[in-house]
């Protein structure tokens, strides 16, 4: 995501292992829920899995509208 961000184009980094997107040092992280699905879990009913993705990607649609000091 920093190489993306050096170029001008914002970027939002969803990920379930927070302290590594920090390592790495990405701006804009977003909290997913697990590893294997950082937008939703799979195996819960169509309409819940739907909210809970769409939640996740305008958490990181906002995140894009802040300013990276």
């Amino acid at each position: 995501t920093k190489e993306i961000e050096r170029s001008g184009i914002p970027c939002a980094h969803i990920t379930a292992i927070d302290p590594i997107a920090h390592t790495f040092g990405s701006n804009r992280i977003i909290h997913g829920d697990a590893i294997p699905h950082p937008l939703a879990p799979p195996d819960t009913d169509r309409k819940a899995e739907y909210e809970a993705r769409k939640t996740t990607v305008m958490k990181a649609l906002h995140s894009l509208l802040e300013e990276i000091r």
